[in-house]
């Protein structure tokens, strides 16, 4: 699946006068682009994927039938408060192999 993220940047300066785009092609690896000084203004485009953001069990609900109808890949945003314990859960910057069942081992 060919994937496109099209960055689109002008200064203030010359917002009337200039306009410069620049298109990544998807490699399947990590691409920077670092933003001129100048630059007060970013459009970013991306394609290839869909996202909702689920606020509540009634919410996801709704939204994973709509994620489950998606034919193109779907992130569902879950936001969690810090103070609950969700688990399964694999702990920031470990593995699969980390993952933890329960709270014994938090």
């Amino acid at each position: 699946m060919k994937k496109i993220i099209t960055l689109v940047f002008a200064s203030a300066f010359f917002l009337s006068q200039a306009q410069t785009t620049q298109t990544f092609n998807y490699t399947g690896s990590l691409q920077t682009f670092v933003v001129p000084p100048c630059v007060t203004s970013l459009t970013i485009e991306a394609y290839g994927a869909q996202g909702f953001r689920a606020q509540s069990i009634d919410e996801f609900g709704k939204v994973f039938q709509e994620a489950i109808k998606s034919e193109v890949a779907t992130v569902i945003d879950c936001p969690v408060a810090s103070e609950e314990d969700v688990f399964p859960f694999v702990p920031p910057g470990r593995g699969l192999k980390d993952v933890l069942y329960g709270a014994e081992g938090v």
